[in-house]
């Protein structure tokens, strides 16, 4: 098993000097594509710096662009994702409150802590792990790959003209905690009752 990365290990995966840089799409489709091991602890040491509005922005971005390829449509892979996509962006969201000191929930007490973790996770679970199966339909031929790669090869098959089917069982196990935000977090404390 491979080690986790340290902190500049991880910049220097993601072509950054800083975690202020933390910036555009590449950032985030790095971070969730890697082939290596990353680990929370390193997650969490650059994105302490990043702006959180502008990771809620690129993990909006990212998600749309993947779950647009989707093979076959699924629609549990599709519904996974954007859970996923949410709670990135609730998180994010918190964890910029937490900064300022307007967020505190008793139950979560570092919201930048739980998305780091939630970030390594769903990298295992999307880049790392052999969960989908992938056949070309021309030569039978079958392989085991991560969801990340099926996608991939969805979206080749389509410039490619090739036919592929795909078999995305094995990746629907994904466990999602939902972190939900209530509608005060949604309205940052202003009064709508004028």
């Amino acid at each position: 098993m491979e080690k986790n990365l340290t902190k500049d290990e991880l910049l220097e995966l993601l072509d950054i000097e800083h975690g202020s840089e933390f910036t555009y799409y590449e950032n985030i489709a790095e971070l969730l594509e890697s082939e290596k091991e990353i680990g929370p602890d390193a997650i969490f040491e650059v994105l302490q710096d990043a702006d959180m509005d502008t990771f809620a922005e690129i993990v909006e971005s990212y998600f749309y662009d993947i779950m647009e390829k989707m093979p076959d449509n699924d629609v549990d892979i599709y519904n996974i994702f954007e859970s996923v996509k949410r709670n990135f962006v609730a998180l994010a969201v918190a964890s910029k409150e937490s900064k300022s000191g307007e967020y505190y929930d008793e139950n979560l007490q570092n919201p930048l802590i739980k998305l780091c973790e939630e970030l390594d996770g769903f990298h295992k679970y999307y880049a790392l792990s052999d969960n989908c199966v992938v056949t070309d339909r021309s030569t039978g031929v079958s392989r085991v790959i991560s969801l990340r790669d099926a996608i991939s090869d969805n979206r080749l098959a389509i410039m490619d003209n090739k036919e592929y089917d795909f078999d995305l069982d094995g990746a629907k196990d994904y466990i999602i905690e939902e972190f939900i935000m209530g509608l005060s977090d949604l309205y940052d404390g202003e009064d709508y009752n004028e």
